[in-house]
């Protein structure tokens, strides 16, 4: 099965960028977790990347 992680998509200063977002259900199953995400208040853990 595949999975799709829920996200947002802007640009920052031109570049496409992308908010991943994982509930704390989805957080506890991943096998490796980012170490650049922050949790945030509203109870979901998020991350920012630039894509190409």
């Amino acid at each position: 099965m595949h999975h799709v992680v829920p996200a947002t998509g802007w640009r920052i200063n031109g570049h496409p960028a992308r908010l991943l977002i994982w509930s704390l259900e989805e957080w506890e199953h991943l096998e490796v977790r980012p170490i650049d995400a922050q949790f945030h208040p509203f109870g979901v853990w998020c991350a920012l990347r630039l894509t190409d």
